[in-house]
């Protein structure tokens, strides 16, 4: 990772720190602190008796609150953070650090929490995205370090508690091992990106002389043409004519699909340079046109290609709008590649498999000072009971390592970033409808 984006990452990271163990004043918690350290659709939470908090303000509050039950309750206590582990991923884009938060209380007594933090590299800079601070361990005695003490008739009961809390613990460190698996396979998926874009440059190559020649060669037929019309009628004159045309009807099929091949590689090679971060203006349908096609070439060259015919409801009222072009690019895949996903799931479990066509529809809808893009599909619907959770950073509802979980959270985030909103209608076994409203200039 480069030293400048280290730097930042850092600083957030020690921002985080700094909320849980500085306590000898109140951090001021604005709205802009909390857009420069967490994502919009951040998770928040800790495990403490039963009690969970969803944003820092509350873990804060919680932890002053257990600080005040310890004994020596009047000594202002130390804080110490330990690293227990760090992995960034290759590419540069995310982190996790798990952490010990230590607060000492003269020299008898402390508190210990185990911290989880997870950050994502986004459009405005390092968010974090996951933040789970872990029940406290009892202490060598069997007591907990949080409360005076008390009768054993009065303790049981907390102790039993902590028992009880165990299985939430236990799932707190089997979402920590799901957060590093998916860090891995996106350091894969990252390299692998790095290789498809190499291989696009090489393929583009041969291309342009299959384009080139083509031409070069129909100009060429043309010539011969006009030279037989010198010559005297006869049917072997026919017959040569007939072939040469035949021959430059092909040539311009090959021409044809050489065009649009490369327009394919070159589409891949804008997606993988990104850009320089400002908005441009762009002709939306033009570029839905070509993300749409570039999705469906690269489902169609996946392991599990499945037919969908695709609907593209385009105003042609609809002028260029101000976007970060390599940014919005990938909303379009993400919502097209998730559409693909879900029909392909419903047509392996549907048992109407002869009746059921899938079906892709993206529209363009003009509306008084934004302009609405909607990606619809008609697979499986999305569940009521998941419909709130699908936009979280790594919940995903993919088996294995088939999914990270972060497509829909990052296509949230760079609609945000364009003062938009993502909307989602869904009818339970019919169709799925991603709605996204854009702001556009008069």
């Amino acid at each position: 990772m480069k030293t400048a984006g280290l730097y930042e990452l850092e600083t957030v990271y020690e921002a985080t720190i700094r909320a849980l163990t500085d306590f000898s004043h109140d951090i001021d918690f604005d709205e802009t602190f909390l857009r420069e350290i967490f994502a919009s659709s951040s998770q928040i939470t800790s495990t403490a008796y039963h009690e969970s908090g969803s944003e820092i303000a509350e873990i804060r509050k919680l932890l002053k609150q257990y600080i005040k039950t310890a004994e020596n309750s009047s000594v202002k206590p130390s804080t110490q953070c330990t690293s227990i582990f760090k992995s960034y991923a290759p590419d540069g884009n995310s982190a996790v650090y798990v952490d010990k938060l230590e607060y000492f209380f003269g020299s008898s007594q402390k508190i210990v929490l185990s911290l989880s933090t997870t950050l994502f590299k986004m459009e405005q800079g390092w968010r974090v995205v996951n933040l789970h601070v872990s029940t406290p361990a009892l202490n060598p005695e069997g007591e907990n370090p949080f409360l005076k003490k008390e009768s054993k008739k009065e303790v049981k009961p907390i102790e039993k508690s902590l028992k009880e809390d165990n299985p939430a613990l236990r799932e707190a460190l089997e979402q920590i091992t799901s957060i590093q698996t998916q860090l891995i396979r996106q350091e894969k998926l990252a390299s692998l990106g790095k290789l498809a874009a190499g291989i696009a440059h090489e393929i583009k190559n041969p291309l342009n002389f299959v384009i080139n020649f083509s031409d070069l060669s129909s100009e060429l037929l043309d010539e011969a043409v006009n030279e037989l019309d010198t010559l005297d009628q006869s049917e072997a004159k026919q017959e040569i004519t007939a072939i040469l045309e035949d021959v430059k009807t092909n040539l311009e099929k090959i021409n044809q699909h050489g065009t649009r091949a490369d327009s394919i590689v070159k589409s891949m090679l804008k997606h993988s340079r990104g850009g320089n971060g400002k908005p441009e203006a762009v002709k939306i349908n033009d570029l839905i046109r070509e993300y749409v096609n570039l999705s469906f070439h690269g489902m169609r060259a996946g392991k599990k290609p499945i037919n969908v015919s695709i609907d593209l409801e385009l105003d042609d009222r609809i002028a260029e709008i101000p976007l970060i072009q390599e940014d919005f690019s990938r909303v379009i895949l993400n919502l097209c590649n998730n559409a693909f996903d879900a029909m392909r799931e419903k047509l392996q479990n549907t048992l109407e498999k002869n009746t059921y066509s899938p079906r892709l529809t993206v529209r363009t809808i003009p509306e008084i000072n934004f302009i609405r893009i909607e990606v619809e599909d008609n697979g499986p619907g999305i569940p009521e009971e998941i419909k709130s959770k699908i936009l979280q950073p790594f919940f995903t509802t993919k088996k294995g390592n088939e999914g990270t979980g972060l497509g829909l959270s990052i296509t949230q985030d760079i609609i945000k970033a364009h003062q938009g909103r993502l909307e989602i209608y869904s009818e339970e076994g019919s169709l799925s409808r991603f709605i996204v409203q854009l702001p556009c200039k008069k």
